[in-house]
Parts: C-alpha cells; sequence; structure tokens
C-alpha cells in the first residue's frame, strides 16, 4: 500500500516541480538566444507548452479567498507566505500547475504595481526581456 500512494503522489497534476517558472524562463530564453538576452523576446506560451488559458502571479501573504477571486478557480492553498510568490497555471477552470517559490531574479512588469497580482493570457504573453544587472531580469509586455 505504501507503494500506491507515493505513486499517485508522483503522478498527481498539483505536486510542485522543482524548477521555478523563472528557472524555466531563463533557460528557455539562454538556448535560444545564449547569454546575451537584454531586448530579446519570448513568448510564455512556447516556454509553457502545455494547454494553459491564464497564468496568475501573487504576491506574498495574499489571502487564499483573493486567489479564488482573481483566478476564478477554487483554490485550497493557504496564505502566500512572505517573500514567496504563488505561480498558477490555469485551464479549463482548474488549477493545471501551481509553484510557491522565492526566486527573484526575474519580475513582470507589464500591471500597476500594487494589485498584489500579474495576470498573463496565453494568446497575449509576449515579453521583451531587459537585463537589470547580473542575474536580474524584467520582462515587458509586446503588444
Amino acid at each position: 500500500m505504501k507503494y500506491l500512494i507515493v505513486l499517485i503522489a508522483f503522478i498527481s497534476p498539483s505536486c510542485k516541480e522543482k524548477k521555478t517558472p523563472i528557472d524555466q524562463i531563463l533557460e528557455y530564453a539562454e538556448k535560444k538566444y545564449g547569454s546575451n538576452l537584454d531586448g530579446k523576446e519570448i513568448d510564455l506560451k512556447d516556454v509553457f507548452p502545455f494547454r494553459w488559458e491564464e497564468a496568475y502571479i501573487f504576491v506574498g501573504l495574499m489571502d487564499p479567498s483573493v486567489v479564488m477571486e482573481k483566478a476564478g478557480i477554487t483554490y485550497d492553498g493557504d496564505i502566500v507566505p512572505d517573500d514567496t510568490e504563488l505561480f498558477l497555471f490555469i485551464g479549463e477552470g482548474r488549477i493545471l500547475k501551481e509553484y510557491n517559490y522565492q526566486d527573484f531574479r526575474l519580475m513582470f512588469n507589464y500591471k500597476p504595481r500594487g494589485q498584489g497580482f500579474y495576470k498573463i493570457v496565453r494568446d497575449d504573453s509576449r515579453f521583451k526581456i531587459e537585463v537589470l544587472g547580473k542575474d536580474n531580469y524584467s520582462l515587458r509586455k509586446v503588444n
């Protein structure tokens, strides 16, 4: 019985992945462009090629009720810990992938600050990379 439980936990779609979304974005960009990323464009639907419809990034101390309200889904997680971000991929009205991470090498700069969350739509997910410093990046929305 122990082995069955371990197997179910291993294949569950809500399992946390080891690489953060930031790792995956930067690895994709470096594979595509090499080490000079400044001014290069990426499309998040290429970085994350599964069938997500929307992605949400919630900042630390976000209450689960706000996550549910903004993302329009059922969320049974806890308050997002301080100094942590919650990155959700949503499709068909449910969470497809969930990441809790403390990786602040890259920030999204396309929504006014102070809202506590960012929403990205799959069909409009192109960004330009700006290098701000050593291992410090910004993604700006491309229209």
